[in-house]
Order: structure tokens, then C-alpha cells, then sequence
């Protein structure tokens, strides 16, 4: 079973997609800032974290550089997800090391799709 570390500010954001990941047989596990992000990859060891750029306490990107900057992280597939769509973003979060980047607002269906893909691709090169 794969765990799946949702890094986001808004509780809204976490319900929705619990309720569409919770069907696929994933486990969830919640951040609501960067500090806790940060714990919870440690603690965790998630195999995917859905990461918010705009968090209090420790930015997104900051996050995603420790993730990938870590020997034991690295190969975390990380997924921005973020309000801030513009393409400079886009690229700043793809260059920093992201496996992909979706702009808010999006189809919740739409994103856990795409958790879905990266999780079989992880699937698909581990085994």
C-alpha cells in the first residue's frame, strides 16, 4: 500500500481528496504547513506528497528542495500543487525537482488521477 503525504494549508483541500483517494487504497496522511510537512515526510516516509507552495511556516519550495536535497527523500515523487499557475512557477517547481505540477483550481477526480499515474509509474520502476 502506497501512503500519500497531503502538504496544504486549506482543510478543504485535504477533505476532498481523502474522500476520492480513500477509494483507491492509498493511505493518507495529512500537513497543514511546512514545519509539519517536513515532520511527517521524516515520520512517515511517504511514497508521494502533494505539496502547496504558499504554507506558513516553511514555503513549499523550501520543502521540496529538503526532499530532494535528503538522501533518504529523493526519490520521493512530489507533486506541486498549487493557486500559483503562472508558467514561471510551473518551471521554478519542475527545476527545484517536482515530478509534476498542477495549478488550483482543479477537478479533485482529475488530480487523484494523476496520483493514481505517478503511483503506478513508482509501481512500475520498483518492481
Amino acid at each position: 500500500m502506497f501512503t500519500v503525504l497531503i502538504a496544504d494549508d486549506e482543510p478543504d483541500i485535504h477533505t476532498l481528496l481523502l474522500n476520492f483517494l480513500d477509494k483507491k487504497k492509498v493511505r493518507v496522511v495529512s500537513a497543514f504547513d511546512g514545519k509539519e510537512a517536513l515532520e511527517k515526510i521524516a515520520s512517515e516516509s511517504p511514497d508521494l506528497v502533494l505539496l502547496d507552495i504558499m504554507m506558513p511556516h516553511v514555503d513549499g519550495r523550501d520543502v521540496l528542495a529538503k526532499i530532494k536535497k535528503e538522501k533518504e527523500t529523493k526519490g520521493t515523487i512530489v507533486l506541486l500543487f498549487s493557486a500559483r499557475g503562472e508558467q514561471n512557477d510551473r518551471l521554478v517547481g519542475l527545476e527545484l525537482g517536482a515530478d509534476d505540477y498542477i495549478a488550483k483550481p482543479t477537478h479533485m477526480g482529475s488530480l487523484a488521477r494523476k496520483i493514481e499515474f505517478l503511483l503506478e509509474q513508482r509501481a512500475k520502476k520498483d518492481g
